[in-house]
């Protein structure tokens, strides 16, 4: 799983495929006490090895408190 600065998520081996599918990502966000449930649309997929697909997503209608945990994630990559 990578994040990414553009408001989006890479996954390896997910189940969905098809673009423009709507999904519910459940991420524990480190600098958020609890657990955050993000809409998201599939953007792009290809097959992977393993028989699932790799697939990225797109966040949909992000609150403040978890752009701002996401960017904090981004940023502890980058340094």
């Amino acid at each position: 799983m990578d994040f990414g600065r553009g408001q989006g998520l890479h996954v390896d081996r997910a189940s969905i495929s098809l673009s423009r599918t709507k999904a519910k990502v459940l991420v524990h966000l480190p600098a958020l006490d609890d657990e955050s449930t993000l809409d998201a649309e599939v953007r792009w997929s290809q097959p992977d090895a393993g028989g699932g697909f790799s697939v990225g997503l797109q966040f949909l209608r992000v609150r403040a408190r978890e752009t701002w945990a996401l960017n904090e994630i981004v940023r502890g990559l980058t340094t």
